[in-house]
C-alpha cells in the first residue's frame, strides 16, 4: 500500500506538471508537449514528484481511518503542486487556484489550527503591504495553515526561508550586480516552502 501511495502522490505532481506545461504551450502558441516524459520541463519537475509522493505517504498515515479525508488531501496535493509550478516558472499564479485548497482547508479537521498561526500571519501581511514579499506567498502560507495541523505551516516557512537564503546568498555574493542582473532578480518562494513542508517531516 505504501508503494501505491507513493506512486499516487508522484503521479499527482506529474499530472499537475503536464497540465501546466500544456497550458503554457497553448497560451504561447508553442507545440504541445507530446514527448513530455523525456523533455526538459519534466526532468526539472522531478523534484515535485518526489516531494508529492512523500506527502501522500504522510497523509495516508494520518488519515488512514478516513478515505474521504485522504481523497481530499490528494486533491489538495494536486493544486499545491500546480501553485508551486506557477511560482517556480512565473513568480505568480492565478488566484482561482486558491479556491479548491481553501475549500479543503475548511473541510479538513486541521483548519482549527489557523488561529495558532495568526501572529506570524500578521507579520507576513505587514511585509506584503510594505512590498517586501508577494501576496501570493502569504496566501500560500494561509493554505498551509488551513490544511496542515499544528505549527506545520510555520515550520514550513522557517525551513523554506533557510533553504532560500542558503541558495540565494551565494548567487548574490559571487555575481557582480553591474555585470549580471541575475543577482537582482526575484526568486520564487513557494518551491522553497514546499521543500520546507517536506523537510520538517524528515528531521
Amino acid at each position: 500500500m505504501l508503494l501505491l501511495t507513493l506512486i499516487t502522490g508522484s503521479f499527482l505532481a506529474y499530472s499537475a506538471s503536464y497540465y501546466y506545461h500544456q497550458q503554457q504551450a497553448v497560451l504561447t502558441n508553442l507545440p504541445g508537449t507530446n514527448q513530455f516524459f523525456t523533455s526538459t520541463p519534466f526532468l526539472s519537475d522531478l523534484q515535485w514528484c518526489f516531494l508529492s509522493g512523500h506527502l501522500a505517504i504522510r497523509s495516508y498515515y494520518t488519515s488512514a481511518k478516513s478515505p474521504l479525508i485522504w481523497l481530499l488531501f490528494l486533491l489538495l496535493l494536486w493544486y499545491l503542486n500546480l501553485l508551486v509550478l506557477y511560482d517556480y516558472y512565473e513568480q505568480a499564479y492565478p488566484t482561482v487556484l486558491l479556491v479548491i485548497p481553501a475549500i479543503t482547508g475548511l473541510i479538513l479537521p486541521s483548519s482549527q489550527y489557523l488561529l495558532s498561526n495568526l501572529l506570524f500571519l500578521s507579520i507576513l501581511i505587514i511585509l506584503a503591504v510594505q512590498g517586501k514579499m508577494g501576496s501570493g506567498d502569504v496566501y500560500f502560507f494561509i493554505l498551509l495553515a488551513l490544511n496542515f495541523p499544528g505549527q506545520t505551516a510555520l515550520r514550513a516557512f522557517l525551513f523554506g526561508s533557510l533553504l532560500a537564503i542558503a541558495h540565494i546568498i551565494p548567487i548574490n555574493h559571487f555575481q557582480r550586480p553591474k555585470q549580471n542582473q541575475e543577482a537582482h532578480r526575484h526568486y520564487p518562494l513557494l518551491p522553497y516552502l514546499y521543500w520546507g513542508l517536506n523537510l520538517q517531516f524528515w528531521l
